[in-house]
């Protein structure tokens, strides 16, 4: 898989779990404040990522990924893949 498909991926996951709409979350929003992420979604979002990228993501390493912008967040899982696969 691509890195725009993962990022696509990643954002509709994100949509998801936060009730916003695809095209209303861009790069610079940050999880928690812009896109209203609590710990349970996040808990969530790492799950669907799991699944659907099949990864294991470290909760050590994402204990503060909710603080984290989407590009941040597309690109700490576009890493994962690019290690794991």
């Amino acid at each position: 898989m691509d890195k725009a498909n993962i990022k696509h991926v990643v954002k509709l996951i994100l949509a998801d779990v936060s009730g916003k709409q695809y095209p209303c979350i861009n790069d610079q929003h940050i999880l928690e404040r812009d896109l209203e992420v609590d710990s349970l979604d996040m808990v969530e979002i790492i799950m669907d990522c799991e699944k659907k990228l099949d990864l294991h993501i470290s909760d050590a390493e994402v204990e503060f990924a909710k603080k984290w912008s989407v590009e941040d967040f597309v690109n700490y899982i576009i890493k994962q893949v690019e290690i794991q696969h």
